[in-house]
């Protein structure tokens, strides 16, 4: 990644930064399915065994929206798009990210990840209206925007696992 964002300077601004986004700062076990570190994540409310996610790495977590606002404070107003994937902790991550998200309204791409219960779900779908009104989208199989609009938190039971992009209205 940080490679890549050397490529196109001057179209967009990527920072990458070798950090998981968390609540606090620390550090951090996080668990994989395979021993490149490419399925899983942080698991701690799944049985790792079972799971089949049996390698594991620590990772140093930072609070994004604190580091946001004390190192890229300057480039918040262009921030434009937000992509989160993170085996089910996408609502954490989103909700830790309250103030930015109301402040700057960014393109959000999200995950409804297949072990989320009905619960979990509805509260994924019910942050967007905390965040003042987005309008969510499924994704389809190849990343484009489909016409499947998300009006209620029933429509986030509709498939085991999807992706979906939030427009703010």
């Amino acid at each position: 990644m940080e490679r890549n964002s050397q490529l196109n300077k001057n179209l967009a601004q990527i920072i990458p930064l070798c950090s998981a986004a968390t609540l606090e700062n620390g550090t951090f076990e996080f668990n994989y399915s395979d021993a490149s570190f490419c399925n899983g994540g942080f698991l701690s409310k799944i049985q790792t065994k079972s799971h089949h996610h049996s390698h594991k790495l620590t990772v140093k977590g930072i609070n994004l929206s604190t580091y946001l606002n004390e190192n890229m404070k300057a480039y918040l107003p262009k921030l434009n798009f937000v992509k989160v994937d993170t085996e089910g902790y996408d609502k954490d991550v989103l909700l830790s990210l309250t103030h930015i998200i109301k402040s700057y309204r960014p393109i959000i791409m999200a995950e409804c990840y297949k072990r989320l219960t009905k619960e979990e779900r509805f509260s994924l779908f019910n942050i967007f209206e905390d965040f003042g009104s987005y309008k969510l989208f499924k994704l389809d199989d190849n990343g484009h925007v489909s016409t499947i609009h998300i009006p209620s938190g029933e429509m986030m039971l509709s498939e085991p696992h999807f992706n979906f992009i939030a427009l703010p209205e």
